[in-house]
């Protein structure tokens, strides 16, 4: 018997919190609130005591130290294994900066912020595992065309972050929902892949973006409570809107996916009612009552499994090279900013401040490294597998596990657990651009990570 609960707390941030982490943005501080920050939990389990804890956080990322700190607070409060949490983000570009290195006058502020963010998903996660009733689940897909392939490339040659008209896009909408015994809905999980920067460096709200629009509506036309599963994004953006700073056009693509996952959800078939005579009421007319009957529970198979992945490095600068670099430069931000230095060069500045932060990070971590251990978690729901990645995957490596995998419904999420970079093709290596400049994987890691993922959820099919 499958059981589930759901809990939710509101996470919004101090305005001395420093905003999003643009390269281009002049700003450190957020104006105000667009809509409350949530963190989700749902913990779903079966009848062996086994579960999963599934945690959605509004913001763009966590390091691989605060992700565990949060599973491990949840885990010491549920009583569940570590191995059994999730922490994924949606990975919005408006929430607030965690990476305390970007602005270290700020530690103090992100520090409190973690804190609290880790004791409200404490709160809910607990919360949701004492609320936890017997479900059914039903999965289905949709399809949004909101995503496109960012990967834009210059008549001079240059890879731009933009918009790629014939690129590879993914337009499946992955939609799951869990009914309690009465059929009414408990939970569902929506799954797409696009990422969250129609709100660009310009803005000044705190936002969960699209993804907080989709949960809205979902809730809303649906019941119950919406998880956002951000999916093979490393390569897909909003295109031509997006980076415009235009709340609205922001709402618009957030309702059309809401929607369209909505329509899904509501369509999914729940199994049929039964009924029994209950009794007779005199009305004028003798009106026969019937009653209906507890639904009758299939049992599912239900596994959570945490699989070490490991895969090929590239050579990284020496901690002291990179640290000379990024020291140097957020000095100079720092010089700027006091002595009110125009917009333009404080842009300047802050993009290549945040890129030497991205290369000092990556020698710190894998310096003198040819492999790197990569955590996927795999959780199986019947003929439903959600797998979870602590790296950006571009879209192309989403759509070989998904074809490659047995179970009927395979959602690959980025985001999840932690972040060490992106994952870019094979392919995209001699094509260059951002991914492939800041990521610490080498050429041929993505090859690796989708035979081993399809490997692994070939044998959790195999073990039925």
């Amino acid at each position: 018997m499958l059981t589930a609960g759901v809990a939710r707390r509101i996470i919004n941030p101090s305005l001395d919190v420093p905003h999003a982490g643009w390269g281009a943005q002049t700003h450190i501080e957020a104006d105000s609130i667009e809509a409350d920050l949530w963190t989700t939990a749902a913990v779903i389990g079966d009848d062996k005591m086994t579960a999963a804890v599934l945690i959605d956080v509004d913001t763009s990322h966590f390091s691989l130290a605060q992700a565990d700190e949060i599973r491990r607070q949840v885990a010491e409060r549920t009583g569940f294994a570590l191995a059994c949490v999730r922490v994924s983000t949606t990975h919005t570009h408006s929430g607030p900066m965690l990476l305390s290195e970007y602005y270290p006058n700020h530690r103090e502020a992100i520090d409190a912020y973690f804190a609290h963010i880790c004791s409200a998903t404490v709160e809910a996660a607990a919360e949701a595992a004492d609320q936890r009733v017997a479900v059914t689940v039903h999965a289905g897909n949709g399809e949004c065309r909101i995503g496109r392939n960012r990967r834009q490339r210059l008549e001079d040659g240059r890879m731009v972050v933009g918009y790629n008209p014939d690129g590879i896009t993914d337009p499946i909408v992955g939609a799951i929902r869990f009914d309690d015994t009465h059929g009414h809905t408990l939970l569902s999980i929506v799954h797409y892949a696009c990422h969250p920067t129609m709100l660009g460096f310009d803005n000044k709200l705190f936002s969960p973006e699209y993804p907080g629009v989709t949960k809205r509506v979902v809730e809303k036309l649906i019941g119950g409570t919406c998880l956002f599963l951000q999916g093979a994004a490393g390569n897909i953006g909003p295109g031509p809107e997006g980076f415009q700073t235009n709340v609205a056009a922001m709402k618009r693509i957030g309702t059309v996916l809401g929607y369209e996952a909505a329509k899904v959800l509501t369509e999914l078939a729940a199994p049929a009612a039964e009924f029994r005579f209950d009794r007779v009421v005199e009305s004028g007319a003798p009106l026969g009552l019937w009653r209906e009957l507890p639904r009758t529970l299939a049992s599912l198979e239900f596994e959570v499994r945490s699989v070490p992945v490991r895969l090929p490095l590239q050579t990284q600068l020496s901690v002291e090279e990179a640290a000379v670099r990024a020291n140097g430069l957020t000095q100079e931000l720092e010089r700027l900013q006091r002595s009110g230095a125009s917009g333009e060069r404080i842009r300047e500045i802050t993009f290549q401040a945040k890129r030497a932060y991205f290369a000092l990070r990556r020698s710190e971590l894998y310096f003198g490294k040819s492999e790197l251990n990569v955590e996927a978690h795999i959780v199986r729901i019947g003929d439903i597998a959600l797998v979870g990645l602590p790296v950006e995957i571009f879209n192309e490596t989403g759509l070989v596990v998904r074809e490659g995998s047995p179970f009927a419904h395979t959602l690959v999420s980025g985001y999840a657990n932690g972040w060490q970079g992106y994952l870019p093709t094979r392919a995209d290596y001699p094509l260059g651009g951002y991914e492939v400049d800041t990521t610490p994987f080498a050429p041929g890691a993505d090859e690796r990570l989708a035979d081993a993922l399809i490997a692994a959820l070939c044998e959790m099919k195999h073990d039925d």
